[in-house]
């Protein structure tokens, strides 16, 4: 992407990331090198207002900064992601039996006054805002291969 929202370069950038997301296919991008311009780079553990400080690059980072399951405790089955509303959902088989919670990461550029987390009725979860993440679990009773439901949205 080159800092332009309708450019064709971001255009494509975001159909090939979102039809990644379809297929549920991780994907890493090694075209572009948005560190070595300081002003598109903020440090570690940024948060929303930060976007401001990257004038014209927001348009090209914005399209990589996407909220999405890290670590999933069951079988994926639907992602999906709206770069312009920043909201996510995805859809997993639950697995019980693992102990360690679905992992999903939620990039604080495009939550600049926060975000609203609803689940399914066969999960729990809380916002770990130290990591930047949501950690979602199964309540008690329920079965192997239930689906599970997360959707996370903008505030504002």
């Amino acid at each position: 992407p080159d800092g332009r929202k309708n450019s064709s370069d971001t255009v494509m950038c975001e159909t090939a990331l979102n039809l990644a997301d379809q297929h549920l296919a991780s994907w890493t991008y090694w075209d572009s090198d948005f560190s070595t311009d300081p002003a598109a780079s903020p440090p570690h553990g940024s948060t929303g207002s930060d976007r401001l400080s990257l004038g014209n690059k927001w348009e090209g980072v914005r399209v990589f900064a996407r909220c999405y399951p890290q670590f999933t405790a069951g079988t994926p089955t639907y992602l999906s992601w709206s770069v312009d509303s920043a909201a996510m959902v995805m859809e997993f088989k639950i697995d019980p039996s693992v102990t360690q919670p679905t992992v999903i990461v939620t990039p604080m550029l495009h939550y600049p006054d926060g975000f609203h987390v609803s689940v399914s009725g066969n999960l729990k979860y809380r916002i770990d805002r130290g990591e930047g993440v949501v950690k979602v679990n199964p309540k008690a009773g329920t079965k192997a291969g239930e689906l599970g439901k997360v959707a996370i949205a903008r505030i504002g």
